[in-house]
């Protein structure tokens, strides 16, 4: 909250979102049971009270405290009868802050358009009064991502171009799945991990229960790049290397280490350069990640050649085939758990999903005078993905969000430990001879950004993590 405001902030910020009214889409559920597709239908009376809502938890709030009741009220389905997002303000939590919890279907578009629409809503400077809601995001009424009209000959229009659509990237599809068939009897090279060929563990059994638990945290993104750049890698190659030890040291801790490379499903961007729609435009990729017995430095070497491999070969497929791959390697998982004594024996997809959201803001952002310190995703969990690792930047840090099945990882808190330590690892070892190797305005920007207090805070939510999980201190001893 802006320095020296109390609940009153709180207050404001309350009855401002309860009294705007939203624009379409917001206003509007999706009826899926029209001619040719969906249509956003308006709702009769929009109730305010429903969707917005006010929460507190006991002060002094603590991060753990706010990570478990996020935990409870993520998984919930929305009323599809009902425009398809509600509001949560969280006050209560130490520090003088407070949260706001965001809960829309992906109806109204993917992780890069929300995000544009959220850093929208958002004042760029401390004295900018606005207190803008999400809901009254007037780029989503411009560019719905479903028809609002019922017109027989534009129905008749998109139906057949759809159909038209689809054709051709069966045929695509088609191809790949030969393709793949190929690799599986040996008959060819394999470019990438192939689906249901990933090690199994406790973690990829069949859950059935909705019961979820959620960690955040994040790091220095301007470390991360420079160890990107030192290692000749990328942003996500580092992602997914500290994700990936993590992940081994947690199997580890739980005596199922891996006897062979684990498999990550990566969030793949199908949007074209300038794409300002509100549109779902993204699919999903397999990759292969590093040895079970590479230290964190020679994995994240093998990971960014895996990757290379992978984008290679994702480069002659269109969207419509590679959203229409992930519809099976995403549903496939969900179909087996339901067919008696096949599901447990079907090989996983994948041990881990990764997600980077881009699209946020590298400055900070305000809601009325209030600074937002992080944003964090609280990630889809389902059938084959019982682990899901959201991320996107902002203000120079990399924000995570980890979501978990907690039928079978009832300790996403302890596996976030385990990755913001990979990353403490992987600094360590890459950044002493990284920096020797700097220009110096970039090593002077470093050494400011670790005494700033965005750093601190950092550093803090690391901390908060590990303070959720009191065993995974002696764990991670």
């Amino acid at each position: 909250m802006p320095p020296k405001a109390g609940v009153s902030y709180v207050d404001r910020v309350y009855e401002t979102f309860l009294k705007a009214q939203p624009v379409a889409p917001w206003n509007c559920y999706p009826d899926l049971n029209s001619l040719g597709g969906g249509r956003w239908r308006p709702a009769e009376d929009f109730d305010g009270n429903y969707h917005v809502r006010r929460i507190a938890v006991p002060a002094p709030g603590s991060d753990g405290q706010l990570m478990t009741l996020v935990g409870h009220l993520y998984p919930g389905l929305l009323d599809r009868r009902l425009p398809l997002w509600e509001c949560y303000i969280i006050d209560g939590l130490q520090d003088n802050r407070f949260a706001i919890f965001y809960k829309v279907h992906h109806a109204y578009g993917d992780g890069m358009s929300g995000a544009r629409a959220l850093f929208d809503t958002l004042n760029e400077k401390a004295r900018a009064a606005a207190i803008t809601p999400l809901w009254t995001y007037e780029r989503l009424a411009k560019t719905p991502t479903m028809p609002t009209q019922d017109s027989p000959s534009a129905t008749l229009r998109e139906s057949f171009s759809g159909i038209s659509r689809q054709l051709s990237s069966l045929s695509v599809l088609g191809r790949d799945v030969l393709k793949t068939g190929v690799q599986v009897l040996g008959l060819s090279s394999r470019d990438s991990s192939l689906p249901f060929s990933a090690p199994n563990n406790s973690l990829n059994q069949a859950f059935h229960s909705g019961a979820r638990n959620f960690a955040y945290g994040s790091i220095s993104l301007e470390e991360v790049k420079i160890i990107a750049r030192q290692h000749g890698a990328t942003v996500n190659d580092v992602v997914m290397t500290i994700c990936d030890h993590a992940m081994v040291q947690y199997l580890k801790n739980k005596d199922e280490a891996p006897q062979r490379a684990l498999t990550g499903m990566m969030a793949v961007s199908t949007r074209k350069k300038g794409d300002q729609s509100t549109s779902n435009a993204a699919a999903t990729a397999l990759t292969g990640l590093g040895e079970p017995g590479a230290d964190i430095v020679t994995r994240l070497q093998q990971i960014s050649r895996n990757t290379g491999e992978l984008k290679e070969s994702l480069g002659d497929k269109t969207p419509e085939s590679l959203f229409l791959s992930s519809v099976l390697l995403t549903l496939a998982p969900r179909v087996a758990a339901r067919v008696p004594l096949f599901g447990d024996k079907l090989a996983p997809t994948s041990n881990l999903f990764v997600s980077n959201i881009p699209g946020m803001s590298d400055k900070p952002r305000y809601l009325g005078s209030a600074r937002m310190s992080g944003v964090y995703t609280a990630p889809i969990v389902q059938a084959g993905i019982p682990l899901n690792i959201t991320l996107g930047s902002y203000n120079k840090q990399l924000c995570f969000g980890f979501g978990a099945a907690s039928e079978v990882m009832p300790d996403a808190t302890r596996y976030a430990a385990l990755c913001f330590q990979a990353f403490e690892e992987l600094a360590s070892k890459a950044l002493g001879e990284s920096l020797d190797n700097e220009p110096r305005r970039s090593r002077r920007k470093r050494s400011r950004s670790a005494e700033a207090p965005d750093s601190n805070k950092a550093r803090r939510g690391r901390k908060a993590v590990a303070e959720t999980w009191p065993r995974q201190k002696n764990a991670a001893a």
